[in-house]
This record gives structure tokens, C-alpha cells and sequence, in this order.
């Protein structure tokens, strides 16, 4: 009998946990609000769907680009938050997040991102640094973002700050599929 009810407590609190991921917490799928984001010329690029899962004690980002014509791109990475840089290795010269200028990514290069809950489940903070080829030869851009779910777990907001651009970059994202009150 008290097998049977510590396995229903068990199982009770893996599902109130499992339940709860995705309500108000920065986890789950998101759909880039583009006219609610800094212009970020979407006509001739991709529209992004954002994932972002936990993974045992680390954190996993998935960028989807879709595009009709050009088919879609996904770019992934996964870290541990206050932890050692994760070091992944770049194999495509797509950089898909090149908004405004012809940057490609160095395929023989790694990228290395590390991250920081600002506050647990509903803010994190990444940097993230990558080899790129412009026209003048390779370089190192360093991209520091910042996730913020906002609204209730309803809109996540992504303020995005490179070492090659002044201005900020504000990403606007709702959660898909959308939450209900």
C-alpha cells in the first residue's frame, strides 16, 4: 500500500512539474511576431519559430527558419546556464541570423555560447560568440541576449546586443500554441 502511494505522489508531481513547463515559464515554442520586433527586413529572410526545452540541467535553444521558397533551416545549441561554454563546431556557411548585411559563418570555425538564469524559468541571459566571413575576411561577432518571458508566460521578448551593431535588436515572440486564460 505505501508503495502504491508514494508511486501516485511520484507520478502526481512529475506531471504537476511536466504540466507546468510550458505555463509562464521561458520553455516551449514560440513564433516571432515580426511586426511587433525591430524591422528586421523578414521579407527576405526566413520567419523564425524559437523552441526553447530543458534538457536535464541544461538548456536547449532551437531556431527554426522556414521560408517557402528556400525550404527551412534549423540551427541548435545547448548549454549548461552558469556553466562552461558549450563549443560546437559550424558545418554550413548559412548564418541565418545575418539581417541586414552578406555575413556567412565560417564552416571550419566553432562557436562557443554560455548562458545565466537572471531569474530562474523566466529569464535567461546567453553570449554567444562565432567566427564570420565579411568581406574584409573573418571576424568575431559576440552576440549577448536577453530572454524575458513576459505577459504571463504569453510573449517572450529577446533583446539581442552585438559587438558589430550599436543598435539594439527586439525580438518579439508569442507562445505557440497561444495560452488560454
Amino acid at each position: 500500500m505505501k508503495k502504491i502511494i508514494v508511486g501516485t505522489l511520484l507520478l502526481i508531481s512529475v506531471l504537476v512539474i511536466f504540466c507546468n513547463e510550458g505555463d509562464g515559464t521561458i520553455y516551449g515554442t514560440w513564433i516571432l511576431q515580426a511586426d511587433k520586433s525591430t524591422d528586421l527586413v523578414t521579407w527576405r529572410y526566413r520567419h523564425l519559430q524559437l523552441e526553447i526545452v530543458r534538457v536535464d540541467s541544461m538548456v536547449a535553444i532551437v531556431e527554426n527558419w522556414k521560408h517557402k521558397r528556400y525550404g527551412d533551416y534549423v540551427d541548435s545549441v545547448a548549454f549548461q546556464p552558469a556553466g562552461e561554454p558549450a563549443i560546437f563546431n559550424e558545418s554550413s556557411p548559412l548564418w541565418p541570423e545575418n539581417w541586414y548585411m552578406g555575413v556567412l559563418t565560417d564552416p571550419n570555425a566553432v562557436r562557443k555560447i554560455s548562458g545565466e538564469w537572471v531569474s530562474p524559468q523566466q529569464s535567461l541571459k546567453t553570449v554567444e560568440e562565432q567566427v564570420v566571413l565579411v568581406s574584409q575576411g573573418k571576424t568575431t561577432i559576440r552576440t549577448e541576449r536577453l530572454y524575458r518571458v513576459e505577459e504571463g508566460g504569453k510573449r517572450l521578448v529577446v533583446e539581442e546586443k552585438r559587438s558589430s551593431r550599436p543598435t539594439l535588436i527586439k525580438l518579439v515572440f508569442e507562445r505557440y500554441p497561444q495560452l488560454t486564460d
